[in-house]
């Protein structure tokens, strides 16, 4: 563990081997992995958010390192991990808390470094932190369970936080298909445009009610290999951004691969019987 940035978490502690400090956690809950990013996971305890971005080590066999994910947060129920929505670089993070001495309902949109209350003295419920979470697809939308009040749900009135990028890229051009072979084709296609850049591009295959990817090259060009002989493919492409927004897909290209055999620029041979016995032959190569 790394609490390097938060070095209270060890409480002072000192204890006797098996026991640790930092603990890994106590009241864990919510343990989530970001589902567009495997290295990255986080889960709540009654101190922090501890968390990693380097996940996939374990899967070879390697070690992670766990660390605080959120600053200036201390005794702690975690009630819910949610990831932000497409195109928001943080999600909006909501507590019920006493921040600098006041307590009441918090949001914040920048990872936890400055928090602002949402709610005032004349809307304070029993048992609200019981019951708080940010909606995963609608920005800034939170929703309180009030204990015995209905649940409330809310939208921010000021002014949507700088940086969010919702704008996607622009369609890419229908790819073209060349060297075709029996077993494999490239693909290139017009460049699409976004005003941020664009990150990269998907290649799909269609196949029926569930289409394959083929693979997500940086720039707008793919090499496509694995494929069988004499068989129509078709296939499109659709663009992405930093921000996770995705294009519309290109125009498809239909295009089929040439039979097996023999390679262009080969040669043929012939021979001659001129002595055979039984169970064998020698011949002549001419």
């Amino acid at each position: 563990m790394d609490v390097s940035s938060a070095p209270w978490l060890t409480f002072g502690g000192n204890p006797s081997p098996p026991e640790t400090a930092p603990k890994l956690g106590w009241m864990t809950e919510s343990v989530e992995i970001d589902p567009f990013d495997s290295n990255r996971m986080m889960y709540g305890t009654g101190a922090t958010i501890y968390g990693t971005e380097d996940l996939l080590k374990w899967d070879a066999g390697g070690q992670f390192t766990i660390k605080p994910m959120v600053r200036g947060l201390e005794e702690t129920a975690v009630l819910d991990l949610v990831s932000p929505p497409t195109g928001r670089t943080y999600p909006a993070l909501y507590a019920a808390a006493t921040v600098d001495g006041t307590a009441g309902v918090f949001r914040s949109d920048d990872a936890g470094a400055t928090w602002v209350r949402i709610n005032d003295d004349r809307h304070r419920y029993g048992n609200m932190g019981d019951a708080i979470t940010g909606d995963p697809r609608i920005h800034g939308r939170v929703y309180l369970g009030t204990n015995g009040r209905g649940v409330l749900y809310a939208d921010p009135s000021g002014t949507v936080p700088p940086g969010d990028d919702t704008t996607p890229p622009s369609r890419s051009g229908r790819p073209a298909a060349s060297s075709v072979t029996s077993s494999g084709a490239t693909l290139t296609w017009a460049a699409s445009t976004d005003d941020t850049g664009v990150s990269g591009y998907d290649v799909y295959r269609e196949a029926g009610t569930t289409d394959v990817k083929a693979g997500s090259p940086a720039s707008p060009a793919f090499t496509l290999t694995g494929l069988s002989p004499a068989t129509s493919y078709t296939y499109y492409v659709v663009a992405r951004d930093a921000a996770g927004n995705v294009s519309a897909a290109s125009d498809p290209v239909t295009f089929t691969t040439t039979s097996g055999g023999g390679q262009p620029g080969g040669c043929t041979a012939a021979y001659k019987v001129v002595n055979s016995w039984p169970g064998g032959s020698r011949a002549r190569s001419r």
